[in-house]
């Protein structure tokens, strides 16, 4: 049995030699396609920066932003009290959507939350989004992502 550190180490090395470095240059070069930066094709060629790239994702992005929202809580294995439950939380959740879309609204800079999902989905590959209930000063319960 290995040592939790000699673990940490061997996940560490496996990050940084194969996947870190060779992902995140992909990932600077995809972005870099998305912003329209100059193409250089090299000394003595023409360059061409076209901008197909940047529409086609706008595209995609337009595609999942509007989209029609499924959330479904897989209900196979419940059973008739859990379903009540996972039913509510669908449309708990549904709530969360509309109230941080609402919020979002407000500031004007700021696209709606699956406009932001939408974008980092495409653009940088994925996302991840932290929950966030809280009571406000009032006692009204505040759901933000």
């Amino acid at each position: 049995m290995e040592d939790v550190g000699v673990i940490q180490n061997k996940v560490n090395s496996f990050f940084n030699d194969t996947l870190v470095s060779a992902l995140r240059t992909r990932w600077e070069k995809d972005f870099d396609l998305y912003r329209l930066e100059p193409y250089r094709a090299g000394k003595g060629y023409i360059s061409y920066t076209t901008n197909s790239p940047r529409v086609f994702a706008q595209k995609v992005i337009s595609i999942l932003a509007q989209a029609k929202l499924l959330i479904r809580i897989p209900d196979e294995i419940l059973q008739q009290p859990e379903m009540v439950i996972a039913s509510d939380m669908e449309r708990f959740l549904y709530g969360c959507f509309r109230i941080n879309d609402e919020r979002l609204r407000r500031n004007p800079r700021m696209p709606l939350l699956r406009e932001q999902m939408a974008w980092h989905a495409c653009i940088r590959g994925g996302f991840l989004y932290r929950p966030y209930v809280y009571k406000n000063k009032k006692g009204k319960t505040i759901p933000e992502v």
